[in-house]
Parts: C-alpha cells; sequence; structure tokens
C-alpha cells in the first residue's frame, strides 16, 4: 500500500468490531492503528437451569438477536417473561426467567401454617392461664 492509502474494516452481522473501522497507511510504511478484530455477539445460558424443559441448552452459546422461549418442568412455576432475547452487551432482555419448585413453594408456606399455629396456641395457654393466676 502506498502512503495515504485506507482501508476500511466491517464485520459480518452477529460480531462487533473491536478497535478502530478505517487505517490509513502512513509514510513510514506502517498502519496508523492495530488491526481491529471482529468479536462473536452471544449470550450464554445460564449456569444452573434447575426445571427449564424447553427453551435453553445448558452451556450452548446463543447470537446476538436470538429469542428464547421458556417454559418449565412438571413441578415447577416460571417467573418472569418466557421470552427473552440476546443482546449485543451479552445480556438477556427481558432478564431470562427461572423455574421455581412449587415443592419449594409449599414447604415456605407451610412453616408459615406451623409458625402461626404455635403462636396461637402459646396465646391461648397465656390467656388461659392468666386468670387462674390471679385467683389465687
Amino acid at each position: 500500500f502506498s502512503p495515504g492509502m485506507s482501508i476500511v474494516y466491517r464485520c459480518d452481522e452477529g460480531y462487533l468490531l473491536v478497535g478502530e473501522a478505517l487505517l490509513i497507511c502512513t509514510h513510514e510504511g506502517t498502519w496508523s492503528h492495530p488491526v481491529p478484530l471482529c468479536k462473536e455477539l452471544n449470550c450464554s445460558s445460564p449456569e444452573y437451569m434447575n426445571g427449564i424443559q424447553k427453551g435453553l441448552e445448558s452451556g450452548k452459546k446463543y447470537q446476538h438477536g436470538a429469542v428464547v422461549n421458556l417454559e418449565c418442568e412438571e413441578g415447577y412455576t416460571l417467573e418472569g417473561s418466557p421470552q427473552s432475547q440476546c443482546l449485543e452487551d451479552h445480556g438477556w432482555n427481558p432478564p431470562l426467567a427461572v423455574c421455581k419448585s412449587q415443592v419449594e413453594l409449599s414447604e415456605d408456606e407451610g412453616s408459615l401454617s406451623v409458625g402461626l399455629l404455635f403462636l396461637l396456641f402459646l396465646t391461648a395457654v397465656t390467656l388461659y392461664l392468666i386468670p387462674k393466676h390471679r385467683k389465687r
């Protein structure tokens, strides 16, 4: 290349140009900037995919713009949007939903019920014993 000549770099769809797109040949016979790189735009599936039946594959990379539709296995409830798109910044919009076990949810509700019953029992015993104690 002769001094003053230029090259313009572009990346294919799904790739991001990292560096300067325009390079000019200098009088010293070098380029004005380092050669840029094309970095693939993709999103990863989460490492922990508890209960997800459809929509994501563990360890798979998804290209920028890819849309996933998530479904949960039986016994799990989807929390979040069932559809998400891979963004340029490697994130998902909206954030990927998660599948929560319905057993875990009912265990939490059961713990609350047991706690309330115990509190009611203590209150009843206390109210029963206070009048007995005052009569003495």
